[in-house]
Parts: structure tokens; C-alpha cells; sequence
């Protein structure tokens, strides 16, 4: 049970979890009603969807339990300003092709509740609220067929385990778990076999937890180095370049 153990310490030492805007908002986020939080937003973020979402992402994550109500007047926000700018977040264009498994795993929601808002950095996407660990970035989707993607990446089977946190620390401190499981080597080695390119010849798969204020990441490090989760997948999904997604079975 040292899991347990750690985590009740976890609780007790971390700062007394509050309602954190961003430093600027002064009660806006409830205060305000849906349209003008919108256009105090755009205003504010300069139009910047990628930092409106940090900013929304935090309220509902930190919001959904507690006050549902709130949580979801957040979202309808978020669909206001999509609206107003004419964004859909679902077809951002990329350079190339990634294969994500999605999985549940209940503990590590538990663990983000207890991250400080205060913590985190709004440039960024915040917390991570969509669970998964990337098999690869980098396809070529133009140069192979759908079903080539899928069918490399089929072999995946299991549960993911979750452990030995850490940091990538670049503009701010992203906190991950390494994910373990020798399926998703076997499939990462098969999508490689398809043209891709990629930075990192090593593959190290990860789940991110949430991004940090550079320099906040060691505090969560240090509390939860012994923690290690059961992560049950439960699909594939190959995000194509051009925003189109394709959700698919082991």
C-alpha cells in the first residue's frame, strides 16, 4: 500500500488547493457571463487559442468534481470563443502523422486534482486532460495508406504501467510518467518500418501529467517518485496532418 501512503502525504503537504484565475482575471472566470468571459479572453490571450484552452482547461479540471455547473460553463465558453474565432481545435493542421494510446487510469486523475492551478503554466495546455502515450510522431501520412498505419500499430496489448516521474524542462517543466509496457516498443518499431521522420532516435514512451511553471516541476517530483499506477487502454487513435482522427481497436 505505499502508493496510499505516499499519496495521503502528498495531500497534506501540498498548499491549500483554491479557485486560481489567471493573475489578471479578478474573479472574472465566475463572475462574468459567457459571451463577455469570451471576449475578455480573446482580448486578453490576444487571440491566441492554444493559451485561451490553458487558461479553460484549468478551471474545468480543477472544477469538474467539485462544482460540475462551473466546469461546464467553461466549456460553453470555449465553444463561444471557437465560434467567435472560427476555431476548430479538432483540425489544427501538423506537419505529420502520430499513433496515441488512450487509456483510463483513475489514480493519475487523482493526482492532477492536487496540482496547484497556481502551478501550472498558462502558455500551455495546463493539465493533461486526454490520457495517452504516443507510439509515434513523424508518419508521412501522404506517402502510406490509413490501413498500413493501423495495422503497424495492432500488435499493442496490455496494461501501461506508470512510474519513475519526471521532467522534460524547456520553456516550462512538463511532468511524466514513463510508460512500460514492451508492446509499445514492438509497435513503434513496426510504424518505423513506414517513411517517417523523427528528432529523437530513441524511443521513450511517456504519459504527461500537466505543464509546470519552469522550475515548480521538482516539487512534484520529489512527492511522487515511489508512485507507480495500472493504466487500462482503451483505444488507438492516429491523428493525420491535416486534423482528421482516426479511432481504432488493439
Amino acid at each position: 500500500m505505499k502508493y496510499f501512503k505516499l499519496f495521503e502525504q502528498f495531500v497534506s503537504e501540498i498548499d491549500d488547493f483554491h479557485h486560481s484565475d489567471a493573475p489578471d482575471a479578478e474573479g472574472r472566470f465566475r463572475d462574468l457571463g459567457i459571451k463577455k468571459l469570451a471576449k475578455w479572453l480573446i482580448k486578453t490571450r490576444n487571440g491566441d487559442m492554444q493559451k485561451i484552452t490553458g487558461s479553460l482547461n484549468q478551471q474545468i479540471a480543477f472544477n469538474k468534481k467539485s462544482d460540475p455547473e462551473y466546469a461546464e460553463k467553461m466549456e460553453k465558453v470555449r465553444a463561444e470563443i471557437k465560434q467567435i474565432l472560427g476555431v476548430d481545435e479538432a483540425k489544427t493542421v501538423y506537419d505529420y502523422g502520430c499513433v496515441m494510446v488512450y487509456f483510463n487510469a483513475p489514480k493519475l486523475k487523482d493526482i492532477q486534482d492536487l496540482i496547484s492551478t497556481d502551478h501550472l503554466d498558462e502558455n500551455e495546455k495546463g493539465i493533461e486532460d486526454e490520457h495517452h502515450v504516443t507510439l509515434l510522431y513523424g508518419i508521412h501520412s501522404n506517402d502510406v495508406s490509413d490501413n498500413d498505419v493501423i495495422d503497424a500499430a495492432r500488435g499493442f496489448s496490455g496494461d501501461i504501467i506508470l512510474r519513475d516521474i519526471g521532467l522534460f524542462q524547456n520553456d516550462c517543466d512538463v511532468l511524466k510518467f514513463e510508460a512500460n509496457n514492451p508492446t509499445l516498443h514492438s509497435c513503434n518499431f513496426n510504424l518505423k518500418k513506414l517513411p517517417y521522420t523523427s528528432d529523437y532516435p530513441d524511443y521513450k514512451p511517456h504519459a504527461t501529467v500537466a505543464y509546470l511553471k519552469k522550475g515548480k516541476g521538482e516539487y512534484y517530483v520529489d512527492r511522487l517518485r515511489d508512485v507507480s499506477i495500472t493504466a487500462k487502454p482503451t483505444h488507438l487513435v492516429y491523428s493525420k496532418p491535416d486534423g482528421s482522427k482516426i479511432k481504432f481497436e488493439f
